[in-house]
């Protein structure tokens, strides 16, 4: 099952459901582990659970309990984890949890694009009769989708079917580089997008950098460290010189904002311009 849209109750309850039975009650957690553990030891079988994205679950430690608590009482009970980050299962629950749990690791590396491209080009034949995208454009996905997003499958076919749709729209039986090339602009700027979303919600003194460079840039100021370090003092904004460096860093590593180094006066300064609207900033 897919763990990030559940709850641990619901997940839970999927599982019940499998093994007990459709219930519409709404049942507490420690009731559905008796019944199932009932259930299991009745039928003498085993049951396996898989959670894809269990790392997007809100409190994942709590279901995570309630599959060790099954495990306690039948002991045919295997649990596969799945997810495509980085974040550790150690990171996610307790010492006490974990060291129970007793978890092995597998490592897939990610497909690289030339694996992309022969999985797509097999499943569109698979599905059209035919190759309906030229290989140049086919290839240019598969490159967007391994830089971007960790060559990630699914997110790719879902790709190609808005491709697809595109073209279809707009009549043309063949998917060409122009619709592609939409797709990918309009993908960059929702990624772009959630990278301001995230730094607002976690980093609040680097937005307001970001929002200083914006207004400025609205003023149709050339944008220098200086005009930001003398709009930081006039707010009072506790940011000092090397945090604003570090800021700057991380907004240009993140796509947002370009850095050049450039002469001014008698010394060296950074020109700063964004690589998002303006209006991202004001609206948000």
């Amino acid at each position: 099952m897919n763990a990030s849209a559940l709850t641990p109750n619901l997940a839970l309850k999927g599982i019940y459901e499998v093994v007990c039975g459709e219930d519409s009650r709404r049942l507490p957690s420690p009731s559905m582990v008796s019944e199932i553990v009932k259930k299991l030891l009745r039928k003498s079988i085993a049951l396996a659970i898989t959670l894809d994205n269990f790392d997007r679950m809100s409190g994942i430690e709590n279901l995570l309990w309630s599959i060790n608590h099954l495990t306690e009482g039948v002991g045919r009970v295997g649990l596969i984890l799945i997810s495509t980050s980085e974040f550790g299962i150690r990171a996610m629950v307790g010492g006490r949890l974990f060291s129970r749990l007793k978890p092995e690791f597998h490592e897939f590396k990610p497909y690289d694009a030339e694996r992309l491209y022969e999985i797509l080009e097999h499943r569109i034949k698979q599905s059209y009769g035919k190759l309906i995208i030229s290989s140049e454009t086919l290839s240019k996905l598969c490159d967007f989708v391994t830089e971007e997003y960790d060559s990630n499958v699914r997110y790719l076919f879902r790709l190609f079917l808005n491709s697809a749709d595109i073209a279809s729209r707009n009549g043309e039986k063949l998917i060409g580089l122009r619709v592609v090339e939409e797709i990918i602009e309009q993908e960059k700027q929702l990624i772009l997008k959630s990278k301001l979303g995230e730094i607002k919600r976690n980093t609040p003194r680097m937005y307001e950098v970001l929002r200083i460079i914006s207004e400025l840039q609205n003023e149709q100021k050339i944008v220098y460290t200086g005009l930001i370090k003398e709009r930081i003092r006039k707010r009072g904004l506790a940011i000092s010189e090397r945090s604003l460096d570090y800021y700057l860093n991380n907004l240009e590593s993140r796509g947002l904002i370009e850095l050049k180094n450039v002469r001014r006066g008698e010394g060296r300064t950074r020109e700063i311009k964004l690589k998002i609207s303006n209006e991202w900033i004001s609206n948000s």
